[in-house]
């Protein structure tokens, strides 16, 4: 009842008219009908038809821009952005035909450590766990925990059960046969999947930097950054303003009316939005009801 009405009048309270006048970021995961175990548990895997579905929808309220584009020039009515996080492999194989059918731009963003063949960090604490089922359990990911759970894994047997739990992900031949796609853009996730909260700045700064000089080899990088959960902080978000980056994006959910913010949040469509109500219901209701801490 509650998606019914929010998905019907939503869309008319004033501070989401306000928030459709801006600028809409649009965040996916993994679009594929061959999900990995991980993908599976923590819920990020959409079926194409749907994902299909779904951009039928935002072509139908709104006009995609692409990112490269993005304060170039001044903005059609209703501009919205598509983002993908993690650079999972059926990117290439599966959502972006489909992109490529509406003629959509998106930007992909990547932890380079994991796209060069490291697990993880979320997958090594959700891989083997008795609450694998939790979407929590990889939020207070950091680099110590990392290293130490990585050292108990005591053959390479193992190592490769984990890296087959997790799925593939876009590697760097991927990237390069992509880097001149005219739809395809990557950017900054850190260097693994961290919580932001859980680092301390100088740990952030070299999850940051490292992970963009790596981006930089590609001729489609921006510098761009995400939250990897969607959750950073105030210092976070001044730190990598900073550090250069144009833009920085949070997951709270909500509508951005002003366009030109660098921080930016971004609204997660995903397997339960299954119909045009349910997608104007996640479309305004975080605008209303937002998150504490986003």
């Amino acid at each position: 009842m509650l998606i019914l009405v929010f998905g019907t009048v939503g869309p008319l309270h004033p501070r989401c008219r306000k928030g459709l006048k801006g600028l809409t970021v649009f965040v996916f995961h993994d679009v594929t009908s061959r999900p990995s175990l991980f993908s599976q548990h923590l819920g990020m895997a959409t079926d194409p038809e749907l994902f299909r579905h779904q951009l039928k929808w935002i072509k139908r309220d709104f006009t995609v821009v692409n990112p490269r584009n993005l304060g170039n020039e001044g903005l059609p009515p209703r501009p919205a952005i598509l983002t993908f996080d993690d650079g999972f492999a059926d990117f290439r194989s599966t959502a972006l035909p489909i992109l490529e059918e509406f003629e959509m731009p998106a930007v992909v963003f990547l932890n380079m450590d994991v796209s060069e063949g490291s697990p993880n960090a979320v997958a090594l604490r959700t891989w083997k766990s008795p609450d694998s089922l939790n979407p929590n359990l990889g939020q207070n990911s950091t680099p110590h925990g990392y290293q130490r759970k990585l050292g108990e894994i005591a053959t390479l047997e193992l190592k490769g059960d984990l890296l087959r739990y997790q799925g593939d992900y876009l590697g760097p031949v991927d990237l390069k046969a992509l880097q001149d796609h005219p739809l395809v853009s990557i950017a900054n996730h850190l260097d693994n999947h961290w919580s932001v909260p859980d680092l301390d700045l100088p740990e952030f700064e070299r999850a940051l930097l490292d992970n963009q000089q790596r981006l930089e080899a590609f001729e489609n990088s921006l510098r761009w950054y995400a939250h990897p959960h969607g959750i950073g902080t105030a210092t976070t978000h001044h730190r990598a303003g900073e550090l250069g980056f144009t833009r920085v994006f949070t997951g709270g959910g909500k509508l951005n009316p002003n366009p030109s913010s660098p921080v930016l949040d971004r609204v997660d469509i995903d397997r339960t939005i299954g119909s045009r109500i349910a997608f104007r219901w996640r479309l305004t209701f975080r605008t209303l009801f937002p998150r504490r801490n986003s």
